[in-house]
């Protein structure tokens, strides 16, 4: 089990889903935990119920998308908790409809909460963890994106653009903190479908919408739309529903498994597939599985090579 032990983690939408998780998680590792959430009453509770135990979690009113929220949470979490070493950028809104029926002001607010949001958190988060900044001590940052920023559904036109965007905000933030030499590492986390409230509204949406005749058959085809996208981009051998994040906030990047290296800093994607009822806490410590040696290439192969003098022809 990893030791978090002294480490200071901020959840934003922490009240309840992957937040919630998330924090308990940590706090069983050690980990201080400050949940960061609109919802102070569900918040207030969810802090209440992690620290039953003994351990420390705190509640602190956030709106990801008030840079003065973000300043006042930061300061807390140094002042407060003793630090700040983990932000997890979780907080989020889904939307589902057609094209035909998108509304400007609804795809604002998904795109105020989803990307500025998550944009202000890491400004934040480098800010207090460079070495000149009130924290000083370096750290990792989490980005919840989702497999619908690298796949196409219809009827998540705003939200998978959101999404897609929040992957690409983690490897342009890896890239800078790493030129700046900030001593933060910054990862991105794609869930899939899962039993939560914003998994069962999608559900519940997309018959509506014709996208499907009952919540199972919604349920099925997305399933399927995910693993037919992962099989075209990483090969059959490697199929899965579910890009995981590969583990330890605070442990050296290393490379993701997959024959395609077409995942750089920034985006660790594992293709591992935890069931819908998957414990986020086993994900939170689990590793990243070593990568399986290659296999001595055919006897047609070899023949190739040995045709061409033991060299690779170029594509």
């Amino acid at each position: 089990m990893i030791d978090y032990q002294g480490k200071v983690v901020l959840v934003t939408g922490g009240a309840r889903g992957f937040g919630a998780e998330f924090a308990r998680g940590f706090v069983a590792r050690g980990a201080t935990a400050v949940i960061g959430d609109v919802d102070r009453e569900a918040g207030e509770t969810t802090a209440r119920e992690i620290s039953g135990a003994g351990s420390s979690c705190h509640f602190i009113p956030l709106d990801v998308r008030s840079d003065d929220d973000w300043a006042a949470a930061v300061e807390y979490c140094i002042t407060e908790a003793g630090g700040l070493d983990v932000v997890i950028n979780n907080a989020g809104v889904e939307i589902s409809e057609l094209y035909l029926d998108t509304t400007p002001q609804a795809c604002r607010d998904l795109f105020d909460i989803n990307l500025i949001g998550t944009m202000l958190g890491i400004k934040h988060a480098f800010r207090a963890m460079q070495p000149d900044g009130a924290c000083g001590r370096g750290g990792a940052i989490l980005n919840l994106a989702s497999v619908a920023g690298l796949t196409s559904t219809p009827g998540l036109a705003a939200y998978s653009a959101s999404k897609a965007g929040v992957i690409s905000l983690t490897k342009l933030a890896a890239t800078e903190a790493g030129t700046f030499g900030y001593g933060v590492r910054a990862n991105c986390l794609c869930p899939s479908l899962f039993n939560t409230d914003m998994g069962r509204k999608l559900l519940n949406d997309f018959p509506g919408l014709g996208l499907g005749d009952s919540v199972e058959a919604v349920k099925e085809g997305l399933i399927q739309n995910t693993r037919r996208a992962f099989r075209r981009a990483f090969g059959r051998g490697q199929c899965g529903a579910v890009p995981v994040f590969r583990g330890s906030l605070l442990h050296q990047w290393r490379r993701p498994a997959g024959r395609r290296r077409n995942v750089r800093r920034g985006l660790s994607l594992s293709t591992r597939t935890p069931g819908a009822d998957c414990d986020w806490r086993q994900l939170l410590s689990s590793r990243l599985q070593p990568r399986r040696p290659r296999p001595p290439p055919s006897p047609a192969r070899t023949r190739c090579l040995s045709r061409a003098g033991g060299r690779k022809r170029s594509p």
